[in-house]
């Protein structure tokens, strides 16, 4: 039960980190905001933009958004491992 509560808690937390963090900086900054087949392939290629532009810029701020996100990640992997165990 664990396990879901961290996934969905996480899953949600990275829809809302993308959508209200990483594409509205990139949108404001003059990045390219990537438009994906599927929700996490537009996710994940303004991840890699942010994450590159934080540092070509040496921009803290979208640093934060971008490794807020990568947590986020390893949170949802985390819960469907646990979910996967049965915790």
């Amino acid at each position: 039960m664990s396990g879901v509560l961290i996934f969905s808690t996480s899953f949600l937390t990275a829809v809302g980190v993308w959508l209200l963090g990483t594409r509205r900086y990139l949108q404001q900054h003059g990045g390219t905001v990537v438009t994906g087949a599927t929700l996490w392939l537009g996710a994940w290629a303004d991840w890699q933009q942010c994450r590159d532009f934080a540092r070509a810029k040496q921009d803290s701020r979208a640093l934060r958004w971008s490794n807020a996100f990568l947590l986020t990640q390893v949170g949802i992997l985390v819960g469907i491992a646990l979910a996967i165990c049965g915790i």
